[in-house]
């Protein structure tokens, strides 16, 4: 999940849109337009590669992974900006491509302070 905090001056309005990189160069062609869906707490989930805001506040962007694709590298571009900063950015990740383990293991109480 993407998380932008947004201040906007007269008449603002921004395209924003979310690419990934296996490299992180600064070639064009290394990073791909991802898919996303903005979670703005309906329920209707309403996928896009890029979405116009005109307004301050938070946004909140889930990348729609469709292939299987992970990326070590994620970008933000703002695109058609007028009057519009990014006042903060999060990248909120999880691991959920590793399996779960729901064993439960007691903590190793062999040297405990130096003591045996």
């Amino acid at each position: 999940m993407i998380a932008l905090n947004l201040s906007v001056g007269a008449t603002p309005t921004v395209a924003i849109a979310i690419q990934g990189s296996v490299t992180g160069s600064a070639t064009a062609a290394d990073w791909k337009t991802l898919v996303f869906i903005e979670e703005d707490g309906t329920t209707t989930d309403t996928k896009a590669t890029t979405v116009t805001k005109t307004a301050a506040g938070w946004y909140f962007f889930s990348i729609y992974d469709r292939g299987g694709s992970i990326f070590p590298y994620y970008r933000v571009t703002l695109s058609a900006n007028t009057n519009v900063t990014i006042v903060e950015a999060w990248l909120c990740e999880s691991n959920w491509t590793k399996p779960l383990d729901f064993r439960s293991t007691a903590p190793d109480l062999g040297n405990v302070g130096g003591y045996h």
